[in-house]
Order: structure tokens, then sequence, then C-alpha cells
């Protein structure tokens, strides 16, 4: 603190400089727990390290000399809580302890020191992460079957952790690993999937007991794989598959199945789709297959099924989109009319093959209509003859229908064919000028800017100002009376 004297008289007051005065330590209050951290340790990996991080306490009370840090196991795992131990004692507000029990509930506390005492923090827990198990048991084999066996399994000396599930694996006569499927807590059922004799080595884990030579039966082959896509385009697909995962014998042929699937690739408005039929479309000892004749733009669905002297099994359905090419024109679109309207429908004038743009129906090269329904309703005015004609913009080109002439007197006429040229490839946009929108606007314009016009003009005439004098008005002359006549002045 900082202290002065000041004296005053009736006249006035007078001070001193001031003098300061350092008070006396006293014990640090108010340590804040520490924040702890679970980090990996680097030797293992293992997460059974803490990060401890901490603030100084609310009112240091002179200044700290160090914090120390104390640690103990919790109740959680023991019957009673352990004995604290210092494990850091420095100026830093923050530690890492690393070299943990994996899986062990710890508590710390820390302490700020000063020349005058001490405050300490509340305890606060944190548990290490779980690490492999250890001390596991040979595994007691309870009995054996055709296709599987039976072992019995005890829980490990450490578990470090939840032990939530077991595993047996076997090997093989060709060295290759098979895992069982557990069914409780203390035994599981390995299954044996090999037609021939091998040699298991039943583990959990990764103790080892002994050796035991089995042979099992032939039985169906199971877990076939879906087929793997290798190449795409808009009429073929190209796939390749493995034989089963568990042949369980030797695979005598197999079957590539083919199917049309829902839903289709989008389009702006969607259609009704129905799964078509399973076909068969490769049966042989290949491992790959190239299908063709396939629709642009489609979604079929791809499985394979193989088969050994025991029986069969099929794979999962895997999805394959054929890629996209330009609409074709396939037959013309149909023209009919009642008294009030002439009605179009071009439901299956088109192949799309890729995802529409719009359809555009002009009359006489004039657009009367852009959008993405297959039909149009026109009012029926006259009975002049209509000139049709439908184009398809997709992504990938466009297509147009033959021009169509329609009577509503006689019906249809000949059909105006098309350059076999401008089928699939795209179309320049009619010109804007001749668009029936465009002409329409520009009429009101015309109409609009000449009422403008003839009402200015109608204004001016009813408001006409009168004309301005050439000339001054007449003054009448004074009539006066004189010797000899009358006279005017």
């Amino acid at each position: 603190y900082e202290v002065r004297v000041e004296a005053c008289t009736v006249l006035g007051c007078s001070s001193s400089d001031w003098s300061s005065v350092l008070t006396l330590e006293a014990p640090p209050a108010g340590q804040p727990a520490p924040l702890l951290d679970l980090t990996s340790d680097p030797p293992t990996g293992l997460r059974t390290s803490f990060l401890l991080t901490w603030s100084p306490p609310a009112q240091l009370n002179g200044r700290i000399l160090h914090y120390e840090v104390y640690r103990r196991q919790s109740a959680l795992d023991t019957d009673k809580t352990g004995t604290a131990t210092v494990v850091y004692k420095n100026i830093s507000t923050s530690f890492k302890d690393g070299g943990l029990q994996p899986y062990t509930a710890y508590q710390y506390q820390v302490w700020a020191v000063n020349s005058a005492g001490y405050a300490s923090s509340p305890w606060v827990s944190g548990r290490t992460g779980p690490a492999p198990p250890q001390g596991v048991g040979v595994p007691v084999v309870l009995d054996v079957s055709a296709t599987s066996a039976v072992v019995g399994i005890s829980p490990p000396a450490q578990p470090n952790g939840i032990v939530s599930l077991f595993r047996v694996f076997s090997v093989d006569q060709n060295n290759r690993t098979l895992r069982a499927h557990p069914i409780n807590r203390h035994s599981m059922v390995c299954v044996l999937t090999r037609s021939t004799g091998w040699e298991s080595r039943l583990a959990p884990v990764i103790s080892r007991g002994p050796v035991r030579e089995l042979h099992t039966l032939a039985a169906p082959p199971a877990d076939q794989r879906p087929p793997r896509l290798i190449t795409l385009t808009s009429r073929s697909v190209q796939v390749e598959w493995n034989e089963p995962v568990a042949p369980n014998g030797v695979i005598d042929s197999c079957e590539l199945h083919l199917r049309s699937s829902c839903p289709p690739p989008p389009q702006p408005i969607p259609s009704a789709c129905t799964e078509g039929p399973t076909e068969i479309c490769f049966f042989g000892k290949k491992w790959s297959y190239n299908v063709t004749g396939l629709q642009p733009y489609s979604t079929y669905e791809l499985s394979v099924a193989c088969f050994n002297n025991m029986g069969s099994t099929a794979s999962n359905w895997t999805a394959v989109s054929t890629l996209s090419e330009p609409p074709q024109y396939v037959s013309p679109f149909s023209v009919d009319s009642n008294l009030t309207v002439i009605w179009l429908d071009w439901t299956g004038t088109f192949s799309l093959n890729s995802y529409l743009k719009e359809y555009t129906v002009t009359e006489s090269q004039l657009r009367v209509y852009t959008g993405f329904y297959s039909y149009l309703h026109i009012p029926r005015t006259s009975q002049k003859t209509l000139s049709f004609q439908v184009t398809c913009i997709t992504d990938s080109g466009s297509a147009s229908t033959p021009t169509i002439r329609y009577s509503p007197a006689t019906g249809l006429g000949p059909l105006e064919p098309v350059d076999g040229d401008k089928q699939g490839v795209s179309i320049p946009a009619t010109p804007v000028y001749s668009e029936l929108w465009f002409i329409l606007l520009f009429a009101l314009l015309g109409l609009f800017l000449l009422a403008i016009l003839i009402g200015l003009l109608l204004k001016r005439a009813l408001r006409k100002n009168p004309s301005a004098r050439e000339r001054p008005p007449l003054v009448m002359l004074q009539k006066t009376r004189k010797a000899g006549g009358d006279m005017y002045m």
C-alpha cells in the first residue's frame, strides 16, 4: 500500500510524499481444479497419459514459489482410495503425467505454495483409455462336429477395459485365418468352411492353443461378393467378380444375373417405374463379362451366383447407370381435335437417352410451347391447316420430329421428312423476334404508344389558346360641333 500525511489549518492543507508499505504474505486462496486431457503415450501409443492444466489461485496473497500435483487411485476400481503421492513440483501451470495403467481411474489435486503456506484445489477424477487384454488363458476344446468346433475360454487376468467380445481364430491348410463368432462370454462356435481337411490352431486374441486336425464335408458356397464395375458405356457394362469367400468345395460355374431397377435416373418430371424381370446374361467359368444391348441413361442391377456340387450362393445386387446419348426420334406424335381444342401427344415419340432440358413445339416456325410435359392443348380458333413440329432437347443433344400438317376439318396430312443429319444433334433456337410472346408484347407496346399520341393531340386541339392581336384596338372618335357643320376629332 501507499500512505501519506496531510496537515490542515484554517488557511489550507499540506500533504507529504507517498510512502510505500508491503504487508506480510498469507497463504494463497481459491486454487481452481486442474483440467484433465487424456492423450496418447508416445512409447506405446495407448491413451494412458493425462495432460493437466490449471490456473493460478484467485488470491495469490504473495509470490507463488511453485505448484505441486498430487495423484492417487480412485475408489472406483478398488475398495478404498489410494495414497496420494507428489508427481510434479515446479512453477509451470501444466504437467503431463504418462506411463499410467490402462483403464484405471485416477484423481489429481493441485497445490499452490508461497512462503506463508499453500492452497489446494478440489480432487478431479479421470480414467485412462483401454488397452489389449493380458493373460488370456488357453482355450479348451469342448466339442467337434462336421462343420464347427466348440471351445471354452476364461476371462483374461488383466482385462485392461470392458471385455465385450471374445474371438477364436483358426488357420486352415492354406495359412488363411478364419474368425469365429462368439456365442456368449465363456464359449463360442468356430465355423469351419473348407471342404478339405485343415489344421486349426484355436486361439483367443493372442494366446495359442493346441493344434488339432479336422476334416469337414462339402457344403453349398457362401458369402459371394457383388460384381465390380470395370468399364461403362451408354450401351454396355463390363464387370468382374471373385469366387465366394467360402467356396466350401470346388466352384463349377457362375451365373451373371441382370435386371432393370428403380428408381430410374433423374428427370424433371418423374415417371412411373416397374422393376424388370431377372435375366441370366452369362453362364460359365469366367470371372468377368461384358454385358451389351443395354439402354442409355438407364439403371440396372447385377448379381453373381456361383455353384459347386452341393448348391449355390448369390451375391447382393449392385446398381449401375449407363452413360448418356443424344435423344432419338422413334415415332410420330398424335394430333386430334374437337370443336374447341386441338391436342398433341408425343409420349412415345422420343427416346430421351439423357436428362431432359425441355420440349419445344412450333407451329409454322413459331414456338407455341416450351416445357417438360409430353402433351399440349391448343384452343381451336379456325379451320386453317396447322404445321406442328416437336423438338426434344437434353443434356447430350436434341432431336426433332417431321413436320405434321393437321387440318381440323380433314385431319392429318402427309409427313414432311426431316434431314437425317439433324437427328441427335443440337438445333439452334428459334429467333426471339419470331416468338409469339415477342410479337404480342410489341403489339401491345405499339398500341400503348399510339394511345398516348392520340391523347396528346386531342388535348392540344381542345385547349387551343386564342390568337394574339396583330394591331391595336380601334378608338372611337369624339363628335364636336363647329360652325359650318359637324366635325370628328
